[in-house]
């Protein structure tokens, strides 16, 4: 008891499990995304990091982004975080699988979508319905 456990010779990962491994990011989190309202409008509807398809959850709160596309990628970041390249997929398990893989194996008609009333479903043919893409407008 007590002992470290050592890593693999030539494995020097280090992971931050409890926090944001990037102070930048955190400031980002911490001013809601100051000049970024496309950012903090994907916040404010809900499509944050806990939800998206390349987050890896390390416990209630953190997770890692494995999203190659986004500018936190291998960062440590917290649920409720977000980015301009978030893929939501659900607050569940998740594919590590870009959305459009994903509707390509599934061979959907319908797709669920996050507006500012909620999940609702909208043709794949990119019909979304009335009014800014709400379906209920």
């Amino acid at each position: 008891m007590g002992e470290k456990t050592r890593p693999p010779p030539g494995n020097r990962n280090r992971i931050v499990t409890e926090g944001f491994s990037n102070s930048e990011s955190e400031k980002r989190y911490r001013l809601m995304w100051a000049g970024e309202a496309a950012v903090l409008a994907l916040y404010e509807t809900g499509n944050q990091c806990g939800g998206c398809t390349f987050y890896a959850v390390f416990d209630s709160d953190w997770g890692l982004c494995c999203n190659a596309r986004s500018r936190h990628h291998t960062e440590t970041v917290f649920e409720h975080f977000t980015c301009a390249n978030t893929d939501q997929e659900s607050w569940g398990a998740h594919r590590f699988q870009a959305r459009e893989s994903r509707l390509a194996d599934r061979n959907l008609d319908e797709l669920p979508v996050m507006t500012p009333r909620g999940w609702h479903k909208a043709r794949r043919s990119g019909r979304r319905g009335g009014r800014d893409g709400d379906p209920d407008s």
